[in-house]
């Protein structure tokens, strides 16, 4: 069974990941809307000869009406037998903490989301409330998505500064290390 996990940013897909071969070597395959590989991947790699499924473009569709009420959101599919099933709306995937490879693609990937639109759609739901337009319930769901992204963007941020810090650690022991054993062999 391979999973289709359409990324969506500003509530349309953007690209998409298969899953495919799991338990067995998971290979994971970055694909673009039209099911051209793309120049980034993680840590797994490609499958061969992945075929782009018949019912592709209901599942672009379907994950774009699925997509219109968050400013992020990764929704997931399963094709079995030429019928779409839908697996999950994920809206953090991997605590954003995967990084891609080549590295630069964190930043391009991270790029694509616009938090103003959150911002938009908070204060919106703000005004309406403060009219009497629409219930705290409503107005609520707005605050708490607009915070939740703030809160996420900012966490991730905080790890992924660590992360670097330990990694630049790591390098200048290296480089410490091996001067050391450039000066003693000298």
């Amino acid at each position: 069974i391979i999973d289709y996990k359409f990324v969506c940013f500003n509530r349309k897909p953007q690209y998409l990941y298969a899953c495919s071969d799991r338990g067995k070597g998971t290979k994971i395959n970055f694909l673009d809307l039209e099911f051209k590989p793309l120049p980034f991947r993680k840590k797994e790699l490609p499958k061969d000869n992945l075929k782009k499924p018949d019912n592709f473009e209901k599942m672009v569709e379907l994950a774009g009406i699925l997509a219109q009420d968050f400013p992020f959101v990764r929704v997931d599919f399963y094709d079995i037998e030429g019928k779409i099933y839908f697996g999950e709306l994920t809206f953090c995937p991997g605590g954003g903490l995967n990084p891609f490879v080549p590295p630069e693609w964190d930043l391009k990937i991270g790029e694509m989301m616009d938090l103003s639109l959150a911002k938009k759609d908070y204060d919106r739901a703000s005004l309406l409330y403060n009219q009497g337009v629409i219930p705290k319930s409503e107005y609520d769901k707005f605050y708490h998505t607009y915070q939740g992204l703030q809160s996420q963007v900012s966490g991730i941020r905080e790890q992924q500064l660590a992360q670097w810090q330990a990694q630049k650690r790591d390098v200048e022991r290296q480089i410490r290390s091996l001067g050391a054993e450039v000066q003693r062999i000298n």
